[in-house]
């Protein structure tokens, strides 16, 4: 993963670097409650941040800085001094992306990011997820297919733990979705779908 192999239990420092390369946004999103969104977006600078600043939250001026630009980006920096707990659904969605943007990781991994979000507010969420994963690479699982062109520019079908089909979006069509969602088994093994992800990739 990331030019590493995992064949072998990683170091503590090499876990560390990993970690730092990897985001996430999962469907509990995570966030610390009592914090502030600004705090909370700061929590994305934590794998490069080093001693007492870490675990006293007294960030450096620069990763504030950071932290800023970063809720300007995602249209919440009116809403910094806010606790999260007080925040809506979409509100701590985007929290979460701006602590995608101060992590600034090369994988992104998401799970159903939209899936308590109206169909506007997930709009907005998808165009902010691919604006946050620009330079990296993207792996997004949705169940909503009307997203897939807001996300991806792969799509991988996965059926009963196996890769039912693996295509560029542009060649997806309404009677390919609509046979795979019929079927019950995948048509493809594994090993003949398996390749390399890069970009942009949707898993369904």
């Amino acid at each position: 993963m990331l030019g590493r192999s995992l064949a072998v239990p990683l170091s503590a420092q090499g876990m560390r670097a990993l970690r730092c390369e990897v985001g996430q946004i999962m469907q509990d999103l995570h966030p610390v409650e009592r914090l502030s969104v600004l705090e909370n977006v700061l929590i994305g600078c934590l794998g490069r941040t080093r001693g007492w600043r870490g675990w006293t939250r007294c960030f450096a001026p620069h990763e504030v800085a950071a932290a800023e630009t970063a809720l300007r980006a995602v249209g919440l920096i009116q809403r910094a001094g806010t606790r999260t707990d007080a925040l809506s659904g979409g509100e701590r969605q985007k929290v979460a992306l701006a602590r995608l943007l101060m992590q600034r990781p090369r994988l992104i991994l998401a799970d159903e990011p939209t899936a308590a979000l109206d169909p506007a507010a997930a709009r907005e969420v998808c165009q902010l997820l691919v604006e946050a994963s620009a330079g990296a690479t993207l792996v997004c699982v949705v169940h909503n297919p009307a997203l897939l062109p807001l996300l991806a520019n792969r799509v991988i079908g996965m059926k009963n733990g196996g890769i039912d089909f693996d295509l560029p979006m542009a060649e997806l069509n309404g009677s390919g979705l609509e046979a795979f969602y019929s079927r019950t088994e995948p048509c493809l093994q594994d090993t003949e779908a398996r390749q390399q992800l890069s970009g942009n990739a949707a898993l369904i």
